[in-house]
């Protein structure tokens, strides 16, 4: 009986995999860049520019953004938005200059960066 049971334990380990699992820090850290990108998207795409929209952008640039240049680059862009929030090109411009400070891999950057 024992003879058998470990060969079935090293399929299951084959089947299922040892590697880390998908909530580690990286991949949290990635769904939450990807979160970012989506609220530019959001924020580029809308008729008019809400305060709460901002507020998730600041929020995921805290979390998602570990380059302390970079987050401050894009906190400042993110008042700009609010400053410029009447003129939509000027925030389209933004968006899209924010979207692509944010790193993706390049598997994900066509379907959520504004690039």
């Amino acid at each position: 009986m024992r003879n058998r049971s470990l060969p079935v334990a090293i399929a299951l380990c084959c089947l299922l995999g040892c590697g880390p699992p998908a909530s580690s820090d990286e991949m949290k850290n990635l769904q939450a860049r990807i979160h970012l990108v989506e609220c530019l998207g959001e924020v580029h795409e809308a008729k008019t520019l809400q305060k709460h929209a901002l507020d998730s952008i600041t929020a995921y640039i805290e979390k998602a953004i570990a380059d302390e240049s970079i987050k401050h680059q894009l906190v400042t862009m993110t008042r700009k938005l609010w400053e410029s929030r009447k003129n939509k090109q000027a925030v389209d411009q933004l968006t899209r200059e924010m979207s692509q400070l944010v790193p993706l891999p390049e598997k994900y950057e066509k379907v959520y960066g504004l690039r």
